[in-house]
């Protein structure tokens, strides 16, 4: 497990990413855009029986190691989720994945890399998330949306600028560069994961769209928890707890079909996450 810490732009930055990616994409011969929307696909998971499941296993697991677990077990029926595409001819298919989870979020953020070689066992993934995330220091995120009852000062806002120019710019540079292209896509998932998870909903989110960064070819985030109303078995109305994911997925490298199957199969490992432990 390793843990790396990033810089990434909010919807409150100007698009100096959209301003680099066109130009630099096209000398760089990429058919496809190093940042580019994704499609995006909504599903709901029923939280009661995945809330009794975690909370009396002898190891309580969190929301975030929950939906790592079923990620990693829908994987196990189609890798191609993982895959990384470098946006030429190069795609690579993992025969064991890692993930990368986000541990937490502001204008700095780490990813924590689980290795797939070290744990296949979507139940050992979750535990070793479960205990890691406690060791890792938090970040303070630094105010920059209008509407923040802080405010951040003009330094920090000219260091996190540079921050991001400076990343912004290597990446394109590195499209640029053959040995770089190549440094870049074997490092990816060492340092990124294959395919990343986060978890939104800890911090009140309830709608999303998210974008796709080359190699990956997917993504998975977790929104706020929500509550549905239906009938019950005597005929009263009652609210459950669900849980909103979003898949964002390469539409042009994954057709609509497959990815509803894919999220399907990690809505089903939460609904049911006992066929995680039949798995064994």
């Amino acid at each position: 497990m390793r843990t790396f810490e990033i810089s990434f732009w909010d919807r409150d930055d100007p698009s100096l990413s959209a301003m680099l990616d066109e130009r630099v994409d096209m000398l760089a011969g990429l058919r496809v855009p190093n940042f580019a929307a994704g499609a995006n696909l909504k599903m709901t998971a029923p939280m009661d029986e995945l809330n009794r499941w975690r909370k009396n296993r002898k190891h309580p697991l969190g929301i975030t190691a929950s939906v790592a677990a079923a990620l990693r077990w829908a994987l196990e029926s189609d890798g191609l989720f993982a895959s990384l595409f470098d946006g030429r001819d190069n795609l690579l298919v993992p025969d064991n994945p890692s993930i990368g989870v986000g541990v937490d979020a502001g204008n700095a953020a780490r990813i924590m890399v689980v290795s797939g070689e070290e744990y296949s066992d979507p139940l050992d993934l979750a535990d070793k998330i479960e205990a890691s995330k406690r060791d890792i220091p938090t970040i303070t995120p630094v105010p920059f949306s209008p509407g923040s009852k802080e405010k951040a000062s003009n330094f920090a806002k000219r260091k996190r600028w540079a921050k991001m120019v400076k990343q912004e710019l290597q990446e394109r540079f590195d499209y640029l560069l053959p040995p770089l292209q190549k440094r870049r896509f074997d490092t990816w998932a060492s340092q990124r994961g294959h395919i990343q998870l986060h978890n939104l909903g800890t911090h009140g989110v309830q709608e999303f769209k998210g974008l796709l960064r080359r190699p990956w070819v997917s993504m998975l985030w977790v929104l706020e928890k929500d509550e549905i109303v239906s009938p019950g078995d005597s005929g009263e109305f009652v609210s459950s707890p669900v849980l909103p994911l979003i898949l964002v997925y390469a539409q042009e490298l994954i057709p609509v079909d497959r990815a509803c199957t894919f999220l399907s199969k990690v809505v089903e490992a939460l609904t049911d996450p006992k066929c995680l432990e039949d798995r064994r």
